[in-house]
C-alpha cells in the first residue's frame, strides 16, 4: 500500500477539521476508552464528577482456569456451565449433539448481542443499570452488600476497596460477572458446535484441498488470537468490558496496534477465526452459522457501541449564532443588512447531484437520460439471441471500461495540465461551475455504465446450478456475495470521507481545495481503498458466474483502474499536496511492526509472565490493610443504623398504595384542565383555537391524593374511542405534572414526590416538538401515575394554519417565517434566530420537516427539508418562497404582477427620496421594531410581533406605503 491517498477530501471548515482530527485519533473500539497503559495509576471519573483511583482487575481467563486463584460463585457458575456443555458433547450421540449445540450456541450468541446489547443501551441512554442498583439498594442492603462485597473482592487485587468505590464502579464489576458468563459460554458452545459438525470425510477434486484447508484455517485462527491479544493490550479490561458506559478514565487517548490496521478490529478482523474453524471443519453449516453470528456482532456494534462512542467522545459541537441586533444601526450595520438582503441567494443554490442512483429524479434531464441509457444497455443483450448477444455484452462492457478508465482518465489528465475541460466552457460563455456540473453528470453516467454492462454480462452468462452441494458451488456464491458487500461498504465509506467534492475529483476543477490532507475514516487504514477493495464486486460477480469472460474482464478492469490511479490521480495529488501525502498506510505499518516485534518480544513476554506470577504470589501487607480494618469497624455502626431506617420505609409505600386506590376511584371532579394562550397579547383570543406552532399553556388542578407521576398528553379528538382510558400513542407530546429536575453531572434527572414537593395545581407549556404540527381538532388528557387512566379532559381545541400574508409583502412573510422557526426551536433564545438575517443553525431534519409542512399549508408550495436547512436564514427562505409563488402563479396573473411591481418600485423611489431629506434622515439609522423589542424582553417581543402582523395586514389592504416599517424598503431592494 505504497500508493498515494485517493483524491482530495471534501472542503471542511476549521471546526470540522478539529473534529475530524480528533475522530482520527479515536477509532473503533479504542475510541471507547481513555486507554490506561498502567491501570495501577488510572483515575476514574463518575458522571457526577467524583474522581477515584481505578483498582487493578484480574484477567478473566487466568482467574477462571488457574486452580490457585480463589473462585467466586460467579466463577463456579461459569465453569459449571462450560463443563456441562463439554460433557454433553461427549455423552450425547452425534446426531443429537449437532442440533443441540446449534441451539445452545445461538442462545448464547443472542444473549451476548441482544441481551447485553439491551442492557448496555439502557445504561448508555438512562444510566439504567446504576439506577437499578440504587433502586433496589444492592450495595446498601446489609445482606446483599455483604455477599456482593465478598464475591467482588475475591476477584480483585488488594488495592480494591468495595466500600470506597463509587456505585458506578461496583455496578460495572457486577456487570462484568454476567459478561464473563455469557462470553465464555458463547466461545465454549461455538467450539462444541464446530466439533459436533466436523466433516470427517470431505469430498474434493483438488489434490491439495485438505492441506490448504488446514493451513488456511490455522492461519486465520492464529491471526484471530493475535488480534484479540493486541486489542486487549491496547484497550485493557476497561474497554473490553464496556467500562465507559459506566464511568470514564482520565487519561489520554491512544490509537495503535490493530486499531491502525482495520476499522473496529475486535468486531471485523477479530472474528476471522470463525472462518478458520469453518475451513477446518469443512462444513457449510458451521460457515453459515458463523456468518450469522458475525452479522449479529456487527449489528451490536452499529446499534449499541457506535451511538455511545459518538455521544461520549465525539458529541456534536453546538453551532454559535451572533444575531445582528443593536440599539441603533450605524452605516456599517446598515450596509451589512443591505448586503445580506440583496445578495443573490441562488449563488449558493441547493443541488442534488446524481451519485450512482442516489438522488435520482425523473424530472431532471440528465438523470432521465442516464436512466434510459442504463436500461437500454441492460436490455439489449437479452434481445439478441445466441452467441451474438454474448459478444455484444462483452464488447459493451469492454467499451464502457475503456471510456471510463482511458477516456475520462485522459480528460482528467488534460484538465490537470491546462484545464482543457474548463477552457471549453469558458470559450462558450460558461465558467468553472458549469464545467464541473457537466463533468459530474458524465462521470456518474460512465461509472454506472461500467457496473451495469458488467452485471448484464454476468446475468447473460449465468445459469442456475442443478446441484448446489456439488463441488464449490455454494462456497463460490457465498464468497461472491461477500465480495459484493465488501465493495458496497468500501464505496460508502469512501464517499463518507470524500463527500461530493472528492467523489467527483473536485480538486481537478476547483482551486479552493484544502491545503492539508485528513486521513479519516477508511483512509486511516488504507492509502487507496479503491485500488483493490473498490473492485471487489467485479471479482464477486465473476465467482458467482464462474465464466472465463467475466474473470478476464474483472482482471482488465482492475489493471485499468491501477493505471488510472498511477498515471492520472497520483501526479495530480503530488502536484497539489507534495509532502502532505502519506507514504505508509495504517495496515502496512501495523503488519510490518508486528512482523518485526513478535519474534523479538516472545522471550521477553515469557519473562514478564513469570515475573508477574511471582509478584501476584507475594504477600500483600502494609498500611492499606490497617486502614481497611479501621474503616470496617466504623462502617459496622453505620450498617446497623441503616437497618433501623429501612424498617420504617414500608409505611411510606403503604400510604402510597392507599392514595393510588383513592385516585383510581370514580371521583374525577377534583381534577381539571384549562387551556390558554401563552402570549400576553392573545389573552382575549378564544382558548379553543391555536395557530400551528403556537405555545399552549395548560393549567391543571388535582387533589392532594393524586399520583406522583401524573402526566398530560395531546391527542387528536378521535384518536381514543374511550373517555376513561387512553389507547393511542401521544408520539412524545406529553409532560409530567408534578416533577422537578435536578442536574446530575451532564444528565438532567426527573424527581417525583416524595423526593419533590407534592403540588395540587400547576401549569405546563407545550411548545416545539411537543406540539402537533398539523391542522385538526385535539384534546389534552390528564392521566394517573404513569398509567393511561384518564382523570380529566380539556375542551376540544383547533390547531389552524396561520393566514397567508400578501405575497408581495416580504416583511409580513419574514415575520411569519421568523415566528415559525422560533416556535419550532422551542423559543429557546440560545437556538432561535432573533431577526430574519440570523442563521437558524440548530434547525435539524425533524424540525425542518415541520417548517416545510407549515409552508405548504400556508403558501401551497412544497420544499424538501434539505432546501430549508440549506437556506440558513429566514430572509433567504422568504425570497425562495416569493420566487416559487411567482413561478407557480397562473399565466393570467403575469400582467397584474408586472403592474404591481412597477407601482411598488415607484413607491420605493418616493420613499428613498423622502428618507434622504434632512427631516427624514433619522429613518435610515432606525431599527426594526422587532429588533428593538428584543432588547426589552420577551413580553415586548410578543407585542411587537402582534403590532407588526396587524400592520402588515393593514398595509396589504391599502394602507399608505409611508407607514411601513423602516427596513421595509431595504427588504424590497
Amino acid at each position: 500500500m505504497e500508493e498515494t491517498k485517493l483524491r482530495n477530501r471534501k472542503p471542511k471548515t476549521c471546526a470540522e477539521t478539529v473534529n475530524a482530527t480528533t475522530a482520527a485519533s479515536i477509532g473503533t473500539k479504542s475510541t471507547d476508552i481513555h486507554n490506561a497503559k498502567d491501570d495501577s495509576h488510572s483515575k476514574g471519573k463518575a458522571p457526577d464528577g467524583t474522581v477515584f483511583r481505578v483498582p487493578v482487575t484480574r484477567e478473566m481467563v487466568q482467574s477462571l482456569m488457574d486452580p490457585r486463584e480463589p473462585k467466586s460463585l460467579f466463577d463456579i457458575l461459569t465453569l459449571a456451565t462450560l463443563l456441562f456443555e463439554i460433557a454433553l458433547l461427549f455423552l450425547l450421540p452425534r446426531e443429537v449433539s449437532q442440533y443441540l449445540f446449534l441451539g445452545v450456541f445461538l442462545f448464547w450468541r443472542l444473549a451476548y448481542n441482544v441481551g447485553l446489547g439491551v442492557l448496555l443501551k439502557y445504561q448508555s441512554d438512562k444510566r439504567g443499570l446504576v439506577k437499578l442498583a440504587q433502586k433496589y439498594r444492592l450495595f446498601e442492603n446489609p445482606r446483599s452488600r455483604k455477599w456482593l462485597k465478598t464475591q467482588l473482592s475475591m476477584k480483585m487485587h488488594q488495592d480494591y476497596d468495595f466500600d470506597s468505590s463509587p456505585i458506578e464502579y461496583n455496578t460495572w464489576l457486577l456487570f462484568r460477572q454476567l459478561v464473563d458468563l455469557i462470553l465464555m459460554n458463547d466461545f465454549g458452545s461455538y467450539v462444541c458446535f464446530a466439533i459436533a459438525w466436523f466433516n470427517t470425510n470431505p469430498q474434493s477434486s483438488f489434490f491439495m484441498d485438505e492441506q490448504l484447508r488446514w493451513i488456511g484455517g490455522i492461519f486465520l485462527i492464529v491471526f484471530n488470537i493475535w488480534v484479540k491479544l493486541d486489542a486487549q493490550r491496547v484497550v485493557k479490561d476497561f474497554a473490553w468490558y464496556w467500562g465507559d458506559f459506566f464511568f470514564l478514565i482520565e487519561q489520554s487517548l491512544t490509537f495503535d496496534g490493530v486499531f491502525e490496521m482495520a476499522p473496529h478490529p475486535m468486531y471485523s478482523v477479530g472474528y476471522v477465526g470463525y472462518y478458520g474453524i469453518s475451513l477446518i471443519c469443512a462444513s457449510y453449516t458451521v460457515l453459515f452459522v458463523s456468518i450469522i453470528a458475525h452479522v449479529l456482532q456487527m449489528a451490536f456494534l452499529v446499534l449499541v457501541e457506535t451511538p455511545h462512542i459518538e455521544k461520549t467522545y465525539n458529541p456534536p459541537t453546538a453551532p454559535k449564532r451572533q444575531p445582528i441586533v443593536a440599539e441603533s444601526l450605524d452605516d456599517d450595520a446598515t450596509n451589512l443588512i443591505k448586503s445580506a438582503l440583496s445578495t443573490n441567494h441562488y449563488s449558493n443554490y441547493f443541488r442534488r447531484d446524481l451519485i450512482v442512483f442516489k438522488n435520482f429524479d425523473l424530472c431532471q434531464s440528465s438523470d432521465l437520460a442516464s436512466g434510459l441509457v442504463m436500461v437500454y444497455a441492460a436490455v439489449t443483450p437479452f434481445l439478441v439471441q445466441g452467441k451474438w448477444g454474448t459478444i455484444y455484452a462483452v464488447l459493451q462492457a469492454i467499451l464502457w471500461r475503456l471510456f471510463h478508465s482511458a477516456g475520462l482518465g485522459w480528460l482528467l489528465y488534460a484538465q490537470s495540465k491546462n484545464k482543457l475541460f474548463t477552457r471549453h466552457f469558458v470559450k462558450w460563455g460558461g465558467g468553472v461551475d458549469e464545467a464541473f456540473q457537466n463533468w459530474k453528470s458524465i462521470y456518474n453516467l460512465s461509472s454506472c455504465m461500467t457496473y451495469v454492462s458488467f452485471i448484464t454480462l454476468c446475468l447473460k452468462l449465468y445459469s442456475l446450478p442443478s446441484d448446489w452441494t456439488y463441488g464449490m458451488t455454494l462456497l463460490r456464491h457465498t464468497l461472491g456475495l461477500a465480495f459484493v458487500c465488501l465493495h458496497i461498504w468500501t464505496s460508502v465509506s469512501t464517499y463518507d470521507v470524500l463527500g461530493d467534492f472528492g467523489w467527483f475529483y473536485g480538486d481537478f476543477f476547483m482551486d479552493d481545495h484544502p491545503t492539508q490532507l485528513l486521513y479519516t475514516g477508511i483512509y486511516r487504514f488504507l492509502n487507496n481503498p479503491e485500488k483493490i477493495m473498490g473492485h471487489a464486486a467485479f471479482w464477486g460477480f465473476s465467482l458467482i458466474t464462474y465464466n472465463h469472460y467475466t474473470f478476464g474482464l474483472a482482471l482488465f478492469s482492475q489493471i485499468a483502474n491501477v493505471l488510472f490511479l498511477q498515471f492520472v490521480e497520483r501526479p495530480h495529488m503530488q502536484k497539489l499536496y507534495g509532502d502532505e501525502i502519506r507514504t505508509e498506510a495504517g495496515l502496512t505499518k501495523t503488519l510490518r511492526h508486528a512482523a518485526r516485534t513478535i519474534p523479538k518480544n516472545l522471550p521477553v513476554s515469557v519473562q514478564q509472565e513469570i515475573a508477574k506470577l511471582v509478584r501476584e504470589q507475594a504477600p500483600h501487607v502494609g498500611l492499606d490493610g490497617a486502614i481497611k480494618e479501621t474503616i470496617a469497624k466504623v462502617e459496622k455502626v453505620f450498617t446497623e443504623e441503616n437497618s433501623n431506617v429501612d424498617a420504617k420505609k414500608p409505611h411510606i409505600s403503604i400510604s402510597s398504595s392507599s392514595d393510588d386506590e383513592l385516585a383510581e376511584g370514580n371521583n374525577n371532579s377534583a381534577y381539571g384542565l384549562t387551556l390558554s394562550h401563552l402570549r400576553s397579547s392573545n389573552n382575549d383570543a378564544a382558548n379553543n383555537s391555536f395557530t400551528i406552532g403556537e405555545r399552549i399553556k395548560v393549567d391543571w388542578i388535582a387533589p392532594d391524593y393524586h399520583g406522583a407521576k401524573d402526566w398530560i398528553g395531546i391527542y387528536r379528538l378521535t384518536a381514543n374511542p374511550s373517555k376513561k382510558s387512553t389507547t393511542a400513542s401521544s408520539h412524545g407530546k406529553w409532560h409530567w405534572t408534578n416533577v422537578e429536575y435536578k442536574q446530575e453531572g451532564d444528565e438532567r434527572v426527573a424527581v417525583f414526590p416524595p423526593d419533590a414537593p407534592l403540588k395540587t395545581n400547576g401549569s405546563v407549556v407545550f411548545s416545539g416538538t411537543k406540539l402537533p404540527w398539523r391542522e385538526g381538532t385535539f384534546e389534552i388528557r390528564y392521566h394517573h401515575h404513569g398509567k393511561h387512566k384518564v382523570m380529566a379532559r380539556s375542551i376540544p381545541f383547533e390547531i389552524l394554519a396561520p393566514p397567508m400574508p400578501d405575497r408581495d409583502d416580504q416583511d409580513a412573510i419574514q415575520v411569519l417565517l421568523l415566528r415559525l422557526v422560533q416556535n419550532v426551536l422551542d423559543n429557546d433564545p440560545i437556538k432561535m434566530p432573533m431577526s430574519p438575517i440570523d442563521d437558524y443553525t440548530y434547525l435539524d431534519e425533524q424540525r425542518a420537516k415541520k417548517v416545510a409542512r407549515v409552508i405548504k399549508l400556508v403558501f401551497g408550495v412544497e420544499f424538501a427539508w434539505e432546501v430549508i436547512v440549506a437556506d440558513t436564514r429566514v430572509n433567504r427562505l422568504s425570497k425562495r418562497i416569493q420566487h416559487a409563488l411567482n413561478a407557480l402563479s397562473p399565466f393570467s396573473n403575469q400582467q397584474q404582477q408586472q403592474v404591481r411591481k412597477r407601482s411598488s418600485a415607484a413607491s420605493i423611489s418616493s420613499m428613498v427620496s423622502l428618507s434622504t431629506s434632512p427631516s427624514n434622515s433619522h429613518l435610515e439609522n432606525s431599527m426594526h421594531p422587532i429588533a428593538i423589542a428584543m432588547q426589552q424582553g420577551s413580553r415586548f417581543v410578543d407585542e411587537a410581533y402582534d403590532i407588526h402582523e396587524s400592520h402588515s395586514i393593514k398595509t396589504a389592504t391599502g394602507t399608505s406605503p409611508a407607514k411601513q416599517s423602516p427596513l421595509h424598503s431595504m427588504y424590497l431592494s
